[in-house]
């Protein structure tokens, strides 16, 4: 063999290695070789079928705690919600705003998730009871009341107040005087089983969930020879030319009293004599 010769031979063995090389690396790339990849789309699959892949859901709105800060680039409609009274709602309410045996059955009650702006700004969860025929229009209040910004300052349901101790309102029934400390706490609230503040042993409309109280603390009863009835704090509100939406002072005309007013309820503040600047009844 000449040396010519035995040079090509090598040339031609290193270039069938190299070739077969090639062929076990292509082997691999498609898969048909024992260390074959997932094909596309494989390694998703399999990560579905071991738990999901998408972004965790958001929690349930009623779930979440009343009053909790909620990110306002989240969509707004999912936590605007009507419910009948669950029985975990139920369970709060049995025997403090809910009295068994009186004029307002559990069924006749809806429980209603919404979102608020704070007075610092905050987006946040709110709850409230109402009767069923005020349950869509009380709703609608407070979807346009998030939407147009307007402030309040609390909003979870009265009974958060029954079990509070304070000394001040010790001669109050339970259901009055957890509205009073609700009053102080400046909580908009609505269902509560208690009698109406300028009639003893009448029931108030909020007894049968008809009525909703606003930002209490900047809106006292007052009573018609211009006394307060509320919290000491609440005299600085009682000159009501001052009344704003900066300082959350309601006065007709303003967003809150229209947006109540044109989905059926009337104001406290129209009254003749007593005057409940507070106070929406549902008349419809």
């Amino acid at each position: 063999m000449t040396k010519k010769y035995r040079k090509r031979l090598l040339r031609r063995q290193v270039l069938l290695l190299v070739l077969t090389a090639a062929l076990v690396l292509v082997s691999g790339c498609t898969g048909e070789g024992e260390e074959a990849s997932e094909a596309p789309g494989a390694d998703a699959e399999a990560s579905e079928e071991a738990g999901p892949t998408d972004e965790p859901e958001f929690a349930d709105p009623v779930t979440i705690p009343a009053g909790t800060v909620i990110d306002s680039g989240e969509d707004a409609d999912r936590f605007f919600l009507i419910s009948e009274i669950t029985d975990d709602v139920y369970a709060r309410i049995d025997g403090k705003s809910f009295q068994e045996g009186g004029k307002i059955a559990r069924e006749d009650l809806r429980y209603l998730r919404v979102l608020y702006v704070d007075f610092d700004g905050e987006t946040r969860s709110g709850e409230l009871i109402v009767n069923e025929r005020a349950a869509e229009d009380a709703l609608a209040v407070f979807r346009e009341l998030y939407e147009r910004k307007y402030a309040i300052r609390k909003m979870v349901l009265v009974d958060e107040y029954y079990d509070i101790d304070h000394p001040k309102y010790d001669h109050l029934d339970r259901g009055n005087k957890a509205d009073c400390v609700s009053i102080e706490d400046d909580n908009t609230s609505a269902f509560n089983y208690r009698t109406a503040s300028d009639n003893d042993g009448v029931l108030s409309n909020h007894a049968l969930g008809l009525a909703i109280d606003l930002n209490p603390y900047e809106n006292p009863y007052v009573w018609a020879d211009g006394t307060l009835d509320g919290p000491d704090g609440s005299a600085e509100y009682l000159d009501r030319s001052k009344a704003s939406e900066e300082n959350h002072m309601l006065r007709d005309g303003d967003t809150a009293v229209t947006a109540f007013k044109t989905h059926g309820f009337s104001w406290g503040g129209d009254w003749q004599g007593n005057k409940d600047y507070q106070h929406f009844d549902y008349e419809k």
